[in-house]
């Protein structure tokens, strides 16, 4: 059985009518040819298809695509899509149904979302030469996540993830995790993620897979599993940023009990996609970063730093500043000052309440119902109730 995993991929502004009249350079030839031979191919959905507009009111944006892309989409041969990630509900439960919809209609299955959650936590199993592949979806916890009376995508839950991948793990020969998780733009995990990735492989997944960091990371080798850590996009140029035009091709061979792995760079270029003319760099990048996080507290130092670095532009966002005085302080260029206002006392309460599960459970609980009384005046006060 050969299997292809294809990283984030959504139509832009830039190639819409490529996507849509299935332009044939809009993947190179070497790609699709490599996509056709494969028995099963797998890629991640990032934009729900609908041609009703209906934004679900978020932040960040809300994203869709219309649903002739679904023709440019399958220049890839997709067998699989999964739609564990944070925008599948970007345009509400219609456009989750929408995108169901259209890939049913072509014959392509469709894992990590549902009606509700408990459709959403469904595996996929594939079964060819006598092996059976079994595919599991899901994602940190954003707007999307479906609960057991909502549609959405299948958030990671500790206490009913592990169980789905150690039950799933008895019904099939190779076992494949795609997690929608980590930090974008950060070419490592972090600690948390590890843990959560360590433990799936514990769990019985052969491979599990990183998607949403939107740039190529690094693997890991872990007990009888692997793991890769960001596999960058296919292509999606929402953000003008040489890192998001990079990606792996995961191609799995599995032939008896041998099993093979290999990376495939790839690159967008001209809002297309080829393969990339600098592979060996692209892997070689990949393999030291890999040999830098088995190194001892590598990953939790990188984090730290990471981390810090990101601690102004967290404790903005939270204060509730307006956009404009935000844009304001980055203008001025003392955004990374911006925690100095934040007194010790004050830092080690927002800590409290973010190591409490009861005090945050509470804060989301009460921020969900405080959003839902504004979008119910705001609905009053245009005269739609």
């Amino acid at each position: 059985m050969k299997i292809i995993i294809l990283g984030d991929i959504g139509a832009s502004e830039y190639n819409i009518h490529a996507f849509c009249c299935a332009e044939k350079d809009l993947f190179s030839s070497k790609i699709q040819d490599i996509c056709a031979d494969a028995d099963v191919v797998i890629l991640n959905l990032e934009k729900p298809l609908t041609n009703t507009i209906s934004p679900l009111g978020k932040c960040p944006p809300d994203f869709y695509a219309p649903v002739e892309t679904i023709h440019g989409i399958k220049l890839l041969h997709p067998k699989v899509v999964t739609l564990a990630n944070n925008h599948i509900m970007d345009q509400c439960e219609q456009g989750l149904q929408s995108t169901k919809n259209i890939l049913e209609e072509n014959g392509i299955y469709h894992v990590g979302a549902g009606d509700n959650l408990t459709e959403a936590r469904k595996p996929v199993y594939i079964i060819k030469d006598n092996i059976s592949l079994g595919i599991y979806a899901c994602c940190e916890k954003e707007f999307s996540f479906a609960t057991e009376k909502t549609a959405g995508a299948n958030v990671f839950d500790p206490l009913e993830t592990f169980d789905d991948i150690q039950e799933l793990r008895k019904s099939c020969d190779y076992l494949i995790v795609l997690y929608h998780g980590g930090m974008q733009g950060y070419p490592y995990p972090t600690p948390y993620q590890q843990k959560v990735c360590r433990k799936m492989c514990d769990k019985g997944a052969d491979l599990v897979v990183c998607q949403h960091s939107h740039i190529i990371g690094c693997e890991e080798m872990y007990g009888c599993g692997r793991i890769v850590y960001g596999q960058g996009n296919f292509i999606l140029e929402e953000v003008h940023d040489e890192s998001w035009y990079s990606g792996l091709m995961i191609q799995v061979i599995i032939e008896n009990d041998k099993k093979s792995i290999q990376y495939i760079p790839t690159l967008t270029q001209d809002h297309k996609v080829i393969l990339h003319p600098d592979a060996d760099s692209v892997r070689n990048d990949f393999v030291q970063r890999s040999q830098e996080i088995a190194k001892k507290d590598v990953v939790d130092n990188y984090f730290s730093d990471f981390s810090d670095s990101r601690l102004s532009n967290y404790l903005i966002k939270l204060s509730g500043k307006r956009k404009l005085f935000q844009r304001i302080i980055r203008r001025l260029g003392i955004l990374k000052y911006y925690k100095r206002m934040y007194t010790k006392d004050a830092c080690s309460l927002i800590l409290d309440y973010l190591y409490c599960d009861s005090h945050r459970e509470a804060i989301e609980c009460g921020l969900h119902r405080y959003i839902q009384e504004k979008e119910n005046g705001d609905m009053m006060i245009r005269g739609i109730k």
